[in-house]
């Protein structure tokens, strides 16, 4: 038969790694392998062995078919030691805390739970964790390390906290051994918090140097702005009242009650302590000052007289003198005089009249005289002549009187006659020369009070008429009708001309000024 052909492949070259042998030998043979280790051959077709030492093994195979014959086959084998592997050193942790797994030794690592070498691991209790490198050669090797978790100390930072802006306030953590604050605040010391909400983190470390956190709120409640009012300048006996601004209730020294009216005895200081909604409290005071009485009075020479009527007012008050002097002359007109005033009345009436003076601390005193000047109303002078136009035959003329408000009458006719105190006087003016007469009336009533008007009359010269003794009705165009010629107008309407024969028969009659007689008997 065929003589056989040793054959084999070995996987596997690290110490105490299981190594495969595998027989690649061409024809069915008996086969005896020596591993040269000092160990019994093996008869198996694809053996496997462990080399407990590193070293150099010249591994044999033989080969024997059916028919004795033999072949033998030969393969250096290299046994590697396995690489020293560090998976770090044990080490203590705080629940929360990661380490990073990062062995040495290998060039690859495999660590359990699939964990990537060189990345950070946060274990869940204390335990051990081991890792597989692999070196160069493809040994591995293990090396585990030693976790010790501690769990987290219960820190708390306390309840929440409201307060008022000024208030010490005291944080203290609880549930570990040293404190730390954020926002500047020490733990256990009292302090004053700025106005606003807050939220303050206390972080606690415990004997393992384990720490946690807790949160708190602080409200801090800004104070409010109480307002007592401004300083008040009063009279004696005169009532105050006091009432406090910018909280909810309000709190008087004195046993005052704010809004409620009282009567100061004496220039006082008073505070007043209001509280808000959120029990924060602040202060404010007010001075009540208090003034002795000032008697206002006044007098006036003159209080009665027509108008115009001018008044000097003359202050005759007493006690403290005012910086402001304030008159009031009830006609709604007002002036400021400290000492005396000028003022004149043009509207008839009685006027009440009002001093107020105000002194240096505020305070205001007043005096009023009901009616105290009364103004009388002028009569109102009015009148006509009739007739106003005179002439020298016409000298009569009548006063027709139309004033109002008065009770005497004065007329000057201005013609050198004595006047008249007649309330419709009928007046003869001299005929001649012909001149205008200017009549003043001086009308007065029961005050006194008086007024004047003029008018004038004129007195013309007396009419001319020019009657012709003769004309010529013989049809040339020379004096064809006779006809008057007045030296002046006269009024068309009033005019009337009739002739008559010497029986007193009316034989012509005209009643237009510019038609004559043409010697014919009729009506024109």
């Amino acid at each position: 038969g065929a003589a056989p052909q040793a054959n084999f492949n070995i996987v596997g070259a690290c110490q105490n790694d299981t190594i495969q042998f595998q027989n690649q030998s061409s024809v069915p043979c008996t086969f005896s392998w020596n591993f040269m280790d000092g160990s019994p051959n093996s008869n198996q077709i694809n053996p496997q062995h462990i080399y407990s030492s590193p070293g150099s093994y010249n591994v044999s195979l033989i080969a024997t078919n059916p028919f004795g014959c033999i072949d033998t086959s030969y393969q250096n084998l290299i046994i590697n030691a396995p690489p020293t592997i560090q998976a770090g050193n044990d080490t203590t942790l705080c629940l929360g805390d990661g380490i990073v797994l990062n062995a040495s030794g290998g060039t690859t690592y495999s660590w359990q739970n699939n964990i990537v070498n060189g990345t950070q691991y946060f274990p869940s209790n204390s335990s051990y964790i081991s890792v597989t490198g692999t070196d160069i050669n493809g040994c591995a090797n293990k090396d585990s390390l030693f976790i010790l978790l501690h769990q987290l100390p219960l820190v708390n930072a306390g309840l929440d906290q409201f307060a008022c802006f000024g208030s010490p306030l005291t944080l203290q953590g609880s549930g570990a051994v040293n404190y730390q604050w954020d926002g500047g605040i020490t733990n256990g010391v009292p302090q004053i918090i700025t106005v606003g909400t807050h939220l303050f983190t206390v972080t606690g470390t415990d004997t393992n140097s384990c720490i946690d956190t807790d949160t708190m709120s602080v409200v801090i409640y800004p104070n409010p702005i109480v307002n007592a009012g401004n300083d008040q300048l009063i009279c004696a006996g005169n009532s105050v009242n006091l009432s406090g601004t910018g909280a909810q209730t309000y709190q008087w020294n004195n046993n005052i009650t704010n809004t409620l009216s009282f009567v100061p005895l004496a220039t006082a200081n008073y505070t007043v302590i209001g509280t808000d909604s959120n029990g924060c409290v602040d202060e404010d005071s007010v001075t009540v000052s208090i003034e002795a009485i000032t008697n206002v009075s006044f007098m006036a020479p003159i209080t009665e007289g027509c108008v115009p009527l001018e008044v000097t007012f003359n202050n005759t008050s007493i006690g403290n003198p005012g910086v402001t002097t304030f008159w009031d002359f009830g006609d709604g007109e007002n002036g400021l005089g400290n000492t005396s005033i000028d003022h004149t009345y043009n509207t008839p009436g009685c006027y009440d009249v009002q001093l107020t003076i105000t002194t240096a601390l505020g305070c205001i005193w007043t005096q009023t005289i009901n009616d105290y000047i009364c103004v009388f109303p002028n009569p109102i002078a009015t009148f006509s002549p009739y007739p106003i136009q005179l002439s020298e035959a016409l000298t009569n003329s009548n006063m027709n009187n139309n004033t109002m408000g008065a009770t005497t009458y004065y007329w000057d006719f201005g013609d050198g006659s004595m006047p008249t105190s007649n309330q419709d006087p009928n007046h003869e003016f001299p005929g001649y020369p012909p001149t205008n007469y200017t009549i003043l009336l001086t009308a007065t009533n029961e005050h006194g009070c008086i007024d004047t008007m003029t008018q004038t009359v004129i007195v013309n010269p007396s009419l001319l008429i020019y009657i012709p003794n003769t004309f010529t009705p013989d049809g040339d165009q020379f004096n064809q009708n006779w006809l008057p010629i007045f030296s002046e107008s006269v009024d068309p309407y009033n005019y009337e001309l009739l002739l008559f024969d010497r029986w007193g028969e009316t034989i012509w009659e005209s009643h237009n000024l510019s038609v004559g007689w043409d010697g014919t008997y009729g009506l024109n």
